[in-house]
């Protein structure tokens, strides 16, 4: 399971873009594309926001800009796809390190 690192109290950025199993870009203009962030218990922490930068090459960003009362310690994250067709599809779930945030 791969993981990230982030400060709480910054902006949760996230770039992604998504390949085939060849490393093309995948055309995701038209898909519904949503992420969360939960607690070890289930807990929603964040319904992250998608913003398609770049659909035709598969260029997309997930972001939160108010994390300050993220709770600190390992949380999880997927993120899941809804092409045009109306398949459903979700990553491998993943961790994310919430940190002490030491100047605020």
């Amino acid at each position: 399971m791969n993981y990230l690192q982030f400060k709480r109290g910054d902006t949760y950025h996230l770039s992604v873009t998504l390949t085939d199993d060849e490393g093309q870009a995948i055309d995701i203009s038209g898909y519904d594309i949503s992420s969360q962030v939960r607690t070890p218990t289930g807990e929603l922490i964040s319904t992250l926001t998608t913003t398609l930068t770049d659909p035709t090459n598969g260029v997309f960003t997930l972001e939160d800009t108010e994390t300050e009362d993220w709770p600190v310690g390992c949380q999880f994250q997927d993120i899941e796809y809804t092409g045009t067709g109306g398949t459903i599809t979700s990553t491998e779930t993943f961790k994310v390190d919430v940190k002490e945030d030491i100047t605020r």
